[in-house]
Parts: C-alpha cells; structure tokens; sequence
C-alpha cells in the first residue's frame, strides 16, 4: 500500500508507475479519505515492481516497489478415483 496526506479535501491526486500514468484495473484499487489517497495491489505480481509516483497538486512523491519471489499458479490436480 503507498498512501499519500494531502493538505487540502479537494486536491486532485494522480498515481502514476514508471512515469506513466497508472491505469486502474480489477487488482489495483484507490482509496480516497478526505485528506488521506492510498494506493492498494492486495495480490502483488512481479509485473507490479517499479517506481510508483503521487502527484498532487504541484507536488510529487516517489517510492520504488520491489517484488521478491515468483509469481505463483496453482492447479487443480485430477485424483483417480
């Protein structure tokens, strides 16, 4: 989870990754309370490793996420019976 705290309820407040502006989808979900934005991946990838940036205002932020480990899928297995 990165969070950012903002001065003022109204600022507008962009995520972006590597530069780019972050494109929300089904695993990444932004939470706003009044002065207080988090960012949060609840299943984090490999894919996911990089520089996150918040933009607010004229202000800006940066903090590197690092994925260790591999990603995982798990398979059904078929028991003969």
């Amino acid at each position: 989870m990165f969070e950012c705290e903002v001065s003022e309820p109204d600022i507008m407040v962009q995520w972006m990754k590597d530069g780019q502006e972050l494109q929300m989808a089904d695993r990444i979900k932004i939470q706003r309370e009044k002065y207080v934005h988090r960012l949060l991946i609840p299943s984090t990838r490999m894919s996911d490793a990089g520089k996150y940036t918040v933009v607010a205002g004229g202000n800006m932020s940066t903090a590197n996420l690092i994925v260790e480990g591999r990603d995982v899928r798990i398979r059904s297995i078929k028991k003969e019976v």
